[in-house]
């Protein structure tokens, strides 16, 4: 098995993992049908549910926020006992950000197998990077950390905010700063993606440090 596939196989297995944890709060709360959760909670369409539930795909906070409500707010209705700590939304939303962080680290660790001699200028990429980012407020610094380390590279401005706790005009803010500065982009009127070079590229250029003079040009490469 190549690094790829294992890496792949390691991404299955904590989505896996994270499903079946996502699974057994239904399960605990009556096991109410995929139409029904939708019912409560109207953005919960059932083949999303399916495709989580299966561990197919990484599902967003919003989802799992959404799923877990629905899956309370259903228990309560039908008169289901049901733990206050298995529906803790701050607690679920802990499990997420665990779960991203792992899977953070796979895809650095898949990006770090792949950079080699053939890559084109890594380190003109890194320096770039370090020139955007040290440009930026100590505020805006802060939100790109967080962004970059805790959400998969596609995210929804409502999962930014409701990560940050901030309201959605300082989120929007501080993204159009990081988009300005080459750190982000917009893929749709509500989506983002971070550009992951705090992972990739700093596993070619770990310690690399350079003069101003040449983070400036290559700036003007990147």
């Amino acid at each position: 098995m190549n690094g790829d596939d294992l890496n792949e196989t390691n991404r299955e297995s904590v989505l896996r993992r994270f499903s079946g944890r996502l699974e057994s709060v239904r399960l605990a709360v009556g096991r109410p049908s995929y139409a029904k959760l939708q019912a409560i909670v109207e953005h919960l369409r059932p083949s999303t549910v399916s495709t989580v539930l299966r561990g197919k795909t990484n599902p967003t906070l919003d989802f799992v926020l959404h799923f877990v409500r629905a899956c309370a707010t259903f228990a309560r209705r039908s008169g289901h006992p049901v733990s206050a700590e298995l529906v803790d939304e701050n607690a679920w939303r802990d499990n997420w950000l665990q779960v991203q962080r792992q899977l953070g680290a796979i895809r650095r660790s898949t990006n770090g197998s792949r950079a080699g001699p053939e890559s084109p200028h890594p380190e003109c990429a890194m320096l770039a990077f370090f020139w955007a980012y040290h440009k930026l407020s100590p505020d805006s610094q802060a939100f790109f950390r967080v962004l970059s380390l805790h959400l998969a590279p596609g995210f929804t401005l409502h999962t930014a905010y409701d990560l940050l706790r901030t309201s959605s005009d300082a989120t929007l803010r501080h993204l159009e700063i990081l988009i300005a500065a080459g750190l982000a982009e917009r893929s749709d009127n509500d989506s983002y993606r971070i550009r992951d070079l705090l992972g990739g590229l700093a596993a070619v250029l770990p310690r690399q440090r350079a003069g101003h003079a040449q983070c400036q040009y290559c700036a003007a490469r990147w």
